[in-house]
């Protein structure tokens, strides 16, 4: 599983989030294998919205769990995952529910 923040887990790089104009965070690009948990806050900010493409072509993640303070998902944000196997969404989430690998709005 990959959860920032963790031992041996990679560090966000500078574009991997985008300050919104709330002081929130996108998350703009992850590179990363596995099963993916994004985080819900970063440096002391919500992470709020998945970018354009984050996760675009990343074949080799199995899985995304997305928290309950994403309240938008960008277009493509998570397209071409081959491998993916599931995704899960927060249960406190107001926003998203997961159904096998859709996600309902």
């Amino acid at each position: 599983t990959v959860h920032w923040g963790t031992e041996g887990a990679p560090e966000p790089t500078d574009d991997t989030f985008t300050e919104n104009q709330d002081g929130t965070l996108s998350l703009n690009r992850f590179q990363g294998t596995g099963s993916v948990i994004i985080p819900s806050v970063h440096n002391e900010k919500a992470v709020t919205s998945i970018g354009e493409n984050a996760f675009k072509g990343q074949g080799s993640i199995t899985s995304i769990h997305i928290p309950a303070t994403i309240t938008a998902i960008d277009i493509n944000a998570l397209k071409d995952l081959t491998g993916l196997e599931s995704i899960t969404v927060d249960e406190e989430s107001q926003s998203f529910t997961a159904i096998d690998k859709l996600i309902r709005l």
